[in-house]
């Protein structure tokens, strides 16, 4: 009905609604569903167009019809509130670095407090130099000066020198104690669910 109207605006919202996936399509990162939200105008403006044909048609069913559309839409939109406010949170956290900012913020107070001279992070966590950068910013803290980037994997900790934070991912420290060689864990980072996911070690002698 769009494409045999005279409107040349409808026909160029049909056409963006039908091209969209284009653009994601050509790009190599599935993970990203972000990429398809540019759609979102197309389906709000399409909408519109479609609303406006449906009351157009005299006939009581179409009316009726719309009353339905719009009460199950309401219903719907009311459930996505429901769990976007609620449960989402702490089914998607893990998928932000946890509480990052946590341990971050956690750092940085130690830096003040203690006697700390180099501040060791995990470099394991995602886009973990970023969250530095924007902490430091944030809490106006050398944090970003301070942090040296190291591998669990491959350099054990214990064997940092005197005056060392330690950032750490929590399942890169299985079975790490409440101490390890001159370090002493002084910060755990839990998450709502209890679930521990980062701990601040120290060395101070």
């Amino acid at each position: 009905k769009t494409f045999l109207s005279k409107d040349k605006f409808a026909k160029l919202i049909l056409f963006g609604f039908l091209a969209y996936p284009i653009a994601p399509a050509i790009v190599n990162d599935p993970q990203r569903i972000s990429r398809g939200l540019v759609v979102i105008p197309f389906l709000l403006l399409l909408s519109i167009y479609g609303l406006k044909y449906l009351m157009a048609i005299r006939k009581r069913v179409f009316k009726i019809l719309i009353i339905l559309v719009f009460g199950l839409s309401f219903i719907q939109f009311a459930f996505f509130l429901r769990d976007y406010f609620g449960i989402y949170r702490q089914k998607s956290y893990g998928w932000f670095n946890n509480d990052i900012g946590g341990a971050l913020e956690s750092a940085t107070r130690s830096t003040r407090i203690r006697n700390v001279k180099n501040v060791y992070i995990d470099k394991n966590i995602y886009f973990i130099e970023r969250y530095v950068k924007f902490y430091s910013l944030k809490l106006s803290s050398d944090l970003e000066s301070r942090a040296i980037y190291f591998d669990p994997a491959a350099i054990d900790f214990s064997s940092f020198p005197i005056y060392s934070l330690v950032v750490l991912k929590a399942e890169n420290a299985s079975g790490r104690a409440g101490k390890v060689g001159g370090f002493e864990k002084i910060e755990t980072i839990r998450e709502p669910n209890g679930y521990e996911t980062f701990y601040i070690f120290d060395r101070d002698e």
